[in-house]
């Protein structure tokens, strides 16, 4: 795990304010326009940057779908053993 990862574990009080957190450091490290960060049993309440609430909604409701069909992207940044981008593996 990558020791910034632990630093911002330790930091956080909530599961919350890690998942905030790690949002704001891909959003330095990688950058993105939205985003989102759902843990498992949670998946009804994200923390999320740039989603307005349906949407967010419509994601959380249809959870077992779009994890089928972002396990290309999932797949592919396990194979970088790091971050995919989801235009270029899935196109536009």
């Amino acid at each position: 795990m990558s020791p910034d990862l632990v630093r911002l574990a330790h930091e956080a009080h909530t599961a919350t304010d890690f998942e905030a957190a790690v949002l704001a450091l891909l959003q330095q490290r990688v950058g993105f326009d939205v985003a989102f960060f759902s843990m498992k049993g949670a998946e009804a309440s994200p923390t999320a940057v740039g989603l307005d609430a349906g949407t967010i909604e419509t994601a959380a409701r249809g959870g077992p779908r779009y994890a089928a069909e972002l396990l290309p992207v999932k797949r592919a940044a396990l194979a970088a053993r790091g971050v995919a981008v989801d235009t270029r593996v899935l196109g536009e």
